[in-house]
């Protein structure tokens, strides 16, 4: 599945999203000393984008991220017309979906 462009428009929005950018000198909550996961910042992204707060995406809510409906009908694995946040983390790198995981 060829879902590159979404990945960038993400990454954008991932890195400009005003709940997950580093505060402001003098003001706000500090950042955490290491970066968020790719996990957590797709979750976090997921409920920013969920505007309605049906806990799933509808497809207008998946284009502001740069979703096409083609993408948007292949990660909708049960077809039901909206992705929940298990399909949405499908958009995750699989090299980012566990990181630091350990192969023993």
């Amino acid at each position: 599945m060829n879902l590159s462009l979404p990945l960038l428009a993400i990454a954008a929005v991932l890195t400009t999203a005003p709940a997950l950018a580093a505060p402001e000198a003098g003001g706000g909550p500090t950042a955490p000393a290491d970066p968020v996961e790719p996990r957590e910042r797709y979750i976090d992204m997921f409920h920013q984008l969920d505007e309605d707060g049906s806990q799933s995406l509808s497809v207008d809510e998946a284009v502001t991220v740069g979703l096409t409906p083609e993408s948007f009908q292949r990660l909708d694995k049960n077809a039901n017309g909206s992705l929940e946040l298990d399909e949405f983390l499908e958009l995750i790198p699989s090299d980012e979906a566990v990181p630091g995981a350990h192969n023993r």
